[in-house]
């Protein structure tokens, strides 16, 4: 009977190990178990059971339970005592000399003597100006100018219109150190005739009793100071003086005198400005009568890289029977929100203005002789607007305002006799203004210019602001050709 040859069996369990060297090391030792059975069939065949996986230990470690500590140890300070060799090196080194940069200034404009410019219009208008000055100078400016605008115009169905005005003025400067002293001597002589009146309903009106005419004479002198130190004030005088006379035995002196005395204050400037007015007006109807405004006006300009504020006060007196009292806040505020494109400005403020017999004829020069004058007084004027540009050659500006003006002069038809001259009334209005600018400019070469306002009004007792404009628009123009010929142009339609 055959022996039957019995196999080792091998019962393995092999636990999971937690680290990989372990499981190569049984795996090993199984196979070199079982290699030594092959050997010798009549061996024993032995059951191993692996019932635990390798279990690592480690041993404990020594410490060392001292705690550090730092040594003190003190540097001892040493007493270094430095000494010098007074002696002297030569050099033997020269400089040479250095020729001057020869820098390149900007061009100055060419300057003439004189300028002649002559016009002739459409019915017979003929205009003239002739100015003679001195070419550039450091020490003097000298200079004398005439001008002339006339008329033989005649309106069909109406009286006689011609007119004619003419003025001449002689002025100078004197340039010294740190101060400029400015005077001149002018005179007008106007002629009109009071035209207003239909030839079929007064056809026997003599051309004598329609005339007018208006003399003026005046003169001025000023002082105004450079003085470069901060700490000192610097000054602007001026006092001017005139006369005028018209027909009818009207006569008006004005005399006034301002001054703005300015100084810094770190960034900011500090200005006081005041000004006495004095005038006496006389006519054959309500004898002379003289009235005096003085005025005020301390006032503050700050700035900073965006903004420019002026805060200020204006104090005024109108001096007349009786004599009044105001104040009022003057004030404007102006942001650049992006650099010279959006500029929007805020601003309030009030005046006393001079209400004179020159100041009505320039305005109206229609109006009678025998006139009572109030001065206005501006009791408050608010506006507010945006300007800017819209690239390098166009720039634009709008804006709001409202005010209330006292003792406001409106014109009105005297109806007495040919309806041809205008009376003055007095009322309070307030006022509002829309206003908007467009401007192109092409450097010296070219300007086109478009403006226009729009008026609201609201009046105390008149039924209407009488010969007040609802609106405004202007287009004005400038051409320059090589610097020869220029061409000027400016159309206001009310």
């Amino acid at each position: 009977m055959e022996k039957l040859k019995k196999k080792p069996q091998i019962y393995l369990s092999i636990m999971t190990f937690k680290n990989l060297k372990y499981t190569s090391v049984a795996v090993f030792f199984v196979c070199l178990h079982y290699g030594g059975f092959a050997q010798d069939d009549t061996l024993q065949s032995e059951d191993i059971y692996v019932v635990k996986g390798y279990k690592p230990e480690i041993s404990e470690a020594k410490k060392i339970n001292e705690a550090p500590s730092a040594a003190n140890i003190s540097a001892k300070e040493l007493d270094i005592e430095y000494r010098f060799l007074k002696k002297q090196i030569k050099s033997h080194f020269e400089t040479e000399p250095i020729r001057a940069a020869k820098v390149k200034g900007e061009k100055l404009n060419r300057l003439y003597h004189s300028y002649v410019k002559l016009g002739l219009g459409s019915n017979l208008t003929t205009l003239g100006d002739l100015h003679i000055a001195e070419t550039r100078s450091r020490k003097q400016a000298i200079g004398l100018y005439i001008s002339h605008l006339g008329s033989p115009n005649q309106i069909k169905n109406y009286g006689p219109s011609g007119f004619s005005d003419n003025s001449a003025k002689v002025y100078g400067k004197k340039f010294l150190r740190n101060q400029v002293i400015r005077g001149s001597i002018q005179g007008e002589y106007n002629t009109l005739k009071h035209f207003g009146y239909l030839t079929e309903t007064f056809p026997n009106v003599e051309k004598d009793s329609i005339k007018q005419n208006f003399t003026k004479i005046g003169f001025s002198v000023g002082n105004k100071s450079f003085l470069k130190d901060s700490t000192k004030f610097n000054r602007d005088i001026n006092l001017t003086y005139y006369n005028l006379r018209d027909r009818y035995k009207s006569q008006e002196n004005n005399f006034k005198i301002d001054a703005d005395l300015y100084r810094n204050f770190g960034k900011e400037v500090f200005h006081v400005k005041g000004a006495l007015d004095v005038n006496t007006f006389k006519n054959e109807t309500n004898g002379s009568h003289t009235n005096g405004i003085l005025s005020v006006n301390p006032y503050i300009v700050s700035k900073g890289k965006k903004w420019r504020l002026n805060a200020g006060l204006g104090i005024f007196a109108d001096i007349d029977e009786p004599s009044k009292f105001y104040f009022k806040p003057i004030s404007e505020l102006k942001f650049n929100v992006v650099s010279n494109i959006i500029i929007p400005y805020v601003g309030v403020t009030g005046d006393v203005k001079r209400t004179s017999f020159d100041r009505l004829r320039q305005t109206n020069p229609f109006i009678m002789s025998d006139l009572n004058l109030i001065n206005e007084n501006h009791v408050l004027e608010v506006y507010g607007g945006i300007r800017g540009s819209l690239n390098s050659k166009m720039s634009f500006n709008t804006k709001y305002m409202q005010k209330k003006v006292q003792n406001m002069a409106l014109f009105v038809v005297d109806s007495s006799f040919l309806n041809n001259t205008f009376n003055v009334v007095y009322d309070t209005v307030k006022i509002q203004e829309f206003f908007g600018e467009l401007i192109y400019n092409d450097g010296d070469k070219m300007t086109i210019g478009a403006q226009g306002s729009y008026f609201i009004y609201d009046q105390s007792s008149q039924e209407e602001a009488w010969h007040l404009p609802n609106f405004r628009l202007s287009i004005l123009g400038k051409y320059n050709i090589q610097d020869k010929l220029y061409f000027k142009g400016n159309i206001t339609y009310n």
